[in-house]
């Protein structure tokens, strides 16, 4: 599922696993897998943001189901497909993918890394600003284990449908990539499966861009708006300090509320949760830690411009139109960035 290491393991398979399916469209197999199985493909965020027509995704769907076919066709004793995005297949459209799948190999087994929910709404709040999200819903972020993985169970039958907790502290070699190797019988290189992506924002980082999407510019859709978002979210990597996280006091109704769902999925997996950690250092217990004034913000923006006009005592609007003022100079540097990533080859 979601926050658990996904992006990690997508990119190490697609490097060193000879039998991970490439589908045209990436590490990831999520959009490929909703172009080619779900219902309504255009409803699929990043297909809506890019703002594709039907034309356009039958296309798509066309070359995946051709990819796909072509991949199962080649005699090889395993495949990968992963794309955490499959959560969000209902019923019929898992029944779709495991039919056509069956069209070319004997069995198919699903396995999941499952998160704990504190941990998994941290990642996840951080994830949803990252993606244009402006609202300190706590509610909302819970990750719903019965709603989002029973019906793996409905489709491929619960003795073919393994669920495992994302622990990071039992980790077979010490990370995600080598734990399900070494669970998976893969054989992956040691040097692939230390690969990290994703790596999250710091809570000053997350903060700030926190404040330009309630206070400032919201997200819009479209390949230019897109192509915003991931020089910003990369300038803003840039931005040290802490790690983001909520305080598990900010939580605690939350978790109660949804206790019987944790119980139902500590019971599928065979295994509890570790007890959650709160770490020293930033934390978030409400809103208003996110929308006040951090040094390294101020450091971060002034780094770019150092006329700008704010400082401790501004307010989260002048900080918002802050931000959006040093967007052309962000994007100016991202694209420096990439050419230099190209020369390097």
């Amino acid at each position: 599922m979601h926050k658990t290491g996904s992006s990690a393991i997508q990119l190490a398979l697609s490097r060193s696993f000879d039998g991970y399916v490439d589908l045209g469209r990436g590490p990831n197999h999520s959009g490929a897998l909703h172009a080619a199985f779900a219902e309504n493909p255009g409803a699929y965020h990043f297909f809506r943001r890019l703002g594709l027509d039907d034309q356009e995704l039958a296309g798509i769907r066309q070359q995946v189901l051709e990819r796909l076919a072509t991949a199962l066709a080649d005699g090889r004793q395993r495949y990968v497909l992963s794309g955490e995005d499959m959560c969000s297949l209902d019923d019929s459209e898992l029944e779709r993918l495991k039919a056509f799948i069956l069209g070319y190999v004997d069995t198919v087994d699903v396995v999941a890394y499952v998160r704990s929910p504190a941990s998994f709404m941290g990642s996840a709040f951080q994830q949803r600003i990252r993606g244009g999200y402006s609202s300190f819903n706590l509610m909302a972020l819970y990750p719903q284990y019965r709603k989002r993985l029973q019906r793996f169970d409905r489709v491929f039958g619960r003795a073919r449908t393994r669920l495992m907790p994302f622990s990071p502290r039992r980790f077979i070699g010490g990370d995600v990539v080598s734990d399900f190797s070494e669970r998976m019988e893969l054989g992956l290189e040691p040097d692939t499966a230390r690969a990290h992506v994703n790596v999250g924002l710091s809570g000053p980082a997350t903060a700030l861009l926190y404040v330009y999407r309630k206070f400032g510019s919201p997200r819009g859709e479209g390949r230019e708006d897109i192509r915003i978002n991931r020089a910003l979210v990369w300038a803003l990597g840039q931005l040290p300090g802490d790690k983001f996280q909520l305080r598990l006091a900010a939580l605690e109704g939350v978790l109660a509320r949804f206790r019987a769902d944790i119980d139902w999925v500590e019971g599928r997996m065979g295994k509890s949760f570790e007890a959650e950690i709160e770490h020293p250092g930033f934390g978030v217990a409400a809103e208003p830690d996110l929308i006040r004034v951090y040094e390294a913000q101020l450091a971060w923006l002034r780094d770019l411009d150092p006329n700008l006009p704010v400082d401790m005592a501004s307010g989260p609007d002048e900080v918002a139109r802050a931000v959006h003022s040093v967007v052309p100079l962000v994007l100016e540097r991202y694209a420096h960035a990439r050419k230099l990533e190209r020369l390097a080859g």
